[in-house]
C-alpha cells in the first residue's frame, strides 16, 4: 500500500505495508533484516545445511536473512514491516573496525526475539517516515548500532568481542 525508504552508500531501508500476497525463492545479493512491526507473516529459509527452517513471524521477532541465502514468505493479512538491506562490504567494514577481522558471517536466524533490533527497526520506520528531518545522521547512527549488535550478538564474530571490567585493556 506504502513505502518509504532512505538510503545511502551500502545501506537501504524501507519502512511499508503491503497487501497480503507472497515473495517465492528469493535469493538477494544483500543482507536482510526484516522487523515486523504490525501484521505476521509465515516464512521459510533454505539454511547452508540444505534444512529448511520454517517459521511464522509477528511483532517482537526478526528475521536475519544473509546475502545469497534463499527464503519465501506468504502473508494472508495486511503487514506493516521495517527492512534494511545491507551491502555484503558495508558489513564486512563494519567488522574489520570492531573485531579486527573481515571472515565475518551473519548467522541466518528465522524468529529472532531480540528487543533492541525491534526497537531500532521501530526507530528507523519512524525516520523514514519522517524523511530524516535532520539529515542521515540519526538513520546511520541507528544502522551503525544494529550492524554492531548484530555482529556482536548474531555473526560467526560473536565470540571475538571481548568484555574488558575494571578499565582499559592491558595493551
Amino acid at each position: 500500500i506504502f513505502a518509504n525508504f532512505l538510503s545511502w552508500p551500502g545501506v537501504k531501508v524501507g519502512h511499508g505495508r503491503l497487501l497480503p500476497g507472497e515473495a517465492t525463492n528469493k535469493h538477494l545479493n544483500r543482507h536482510h533484516i526484516f522487523i515486523p512491526l504490525a501484521g505476521s507473516y509465515e516464512a521459510s529459509m533454505v539454511m547452508t545445511s540444505g534444512d529448511i527452517a520454517y517459521s511464522r513471524r509477528t511483532v517482537g521477532q526478526a528475521s536475519i536473512v544473509p546475502a545469497g541465502q534463499q527464503y519465501s514468505a506468504y502473508w494472508k493479512e495486511e503487514l506493516e514491516d521495517i527492512a534494511i538491506h545491507l551491502d555484503s562490504d558495508y558489513v564486512t567494514h563494519q567488522a574489520s573496525e570492531l573485531v579486527q577481522t573481515d571472515r565475518i558471517e551473519l548467522i541466518a536466524e528465522c524468529e529472532v526475539v531480540d528487543p533492541l533490533v525491534h526497537q531500532i527497526g521501530r526507530s528507523l520506520a519512524a525516520e523514514v517516515d519522517a524523511g530524516a528531518p535532520g539529515g542521515s545522521i540519526y538513520a546511520e547512527s541507528l544502522v551503525n548500532t544494529l550492524v554492531a549488535h548484530l555482529l556482536r550478538h548474531h555473526s560467526s564474530a560473536g565470540e571475538r568481542f571481548q568484555q574488558y571490567l575494571g578499565g582499559l585493556p592491558k595493551h
